[in-house]
């Protein structure tokens, strides 16, 4: 599904897993990652158009994530 690729990052796995089953009913592909660092991996793999995380990540928080990620769009 190009263009409707979705980075969803949440490291309470039941809660990640809850949001996927309703995107990907809503249409769109959703890639998901548990902590920053794979998160992180994962958006330069597969560039995704949008990206959903949860500020506390047990590895970084999801404010540096941000900011990592828009230093490297």
């Amino acid at each position: 599904m190009a263009g409707k690729t979705i980075l969803l990052v949440n490291n309470a796995r039941d809660l990640a897993d809850s949001i996927r089953a309703r995107l990907v009913r809503d249409g769109f592909e959703v890639i998901c990652a548990y902590k920053g660092q794979e998160g992180i991996r994962k958006f330069i793999e597969s560039m995704p158009q949008a990206v959903i995380l949860l500020d506390a990540l047990p590895d970084m928080s999801g404010w540096d994530m941000a900011k990592r990620i828009r230093e490297m769009s």
